[in-house]
């Protein structure tokens, strides 16, 4: 079999989903429909409204903004390291599967969606986001700034979650992002991608199942 064939790719999602707890379950199933409503929101070109236009997109508690870190490929560091840093703020991310490597690992990646991380498969369900590999907390906080003044949804998107290399987010820049985050008087809804794509289609009165 071609693993790196979509077919593959399905197959293999399919067998893992038979061993995976119920919530790998729901989000093998449901995760597709949501990414399809989030690609319909940005392909129709929805932009969350600043305040003072004529419509205005109003994020949950009074969120400016919303936030989504997503990673490719199942690389180790994001099972070694990357993800046990998320787990300490309680924050949840998203994680675009590349099954030989998740294979390679899948007690990991089993206790990864335990942890309410999203799973999603790299080659029929990504959703592409805003460059987080190599950046400074600083550089990142002009990205986040810039969407908060928009009332938008920014999703950053790396690979590696390790102190220094090529392809790879830094983990003090997201230590520090979901310091930011997580800190009630910035305004910040961080999330993963379903979670916030699926009010995002909700708001906008799209199908929950497409």
């Amino acid at each position: 079999m071609n693993i790196g064939s979509d077919k593959a790719c399905c197959q293999i999602l399919a067998l893992m989903n038979l061993n995976f707890p119920d919530t790998m379950k729901r989000y093998t199933t449901a995760f597709a429909s949501l990414l399809l409503i989030v690609n319909l929101v940005f392909a129709q070109d929805y932009k969350m409204e600043r305040a003072d236009s004529v419509t205005v997109f109003h994020w949950p508690e009074g969120k400016q903004m919303a936030l989504s870190l997503s990673f490719d490929d199942a690389r180790f560091s994001q099972v070694d390291k990357g993800i046990p840093l998320l787990n300490t703020y309680n924050i949840t991310g998203t994680f675009y599967v590349s099954p030989n490597a998740m294979l390679e690992r899948v007690a990991d990646w089993k206790d990864a969606v335990g942890a309410g991380h999203d799973i999603g498969n790299h080659t029929l369900a990504r959703l592409n986001g805003t460059e987080l590999d190599g950046k400074s907390f600083s550089e990142a906080l002009k990205l986040i700034e810039e969407a908060r003044d928009q009332v938008a949804w920014l999703v950053f998107a790396g690979h590696e979650m390790n102190d220094g290399g090529r392809q790879t987010a830094l983990l003090s820049t997201i230590d520090s992002i979901c310091q930011y985050a997580s800190d009630p008087a910035n305004g910040i809804w961080i999330d993963n991608v379903t979670n916030i794509g699926k009010y995002v289609g909700e708001m906008r009165g799209l199908p929950e199942k497409l």
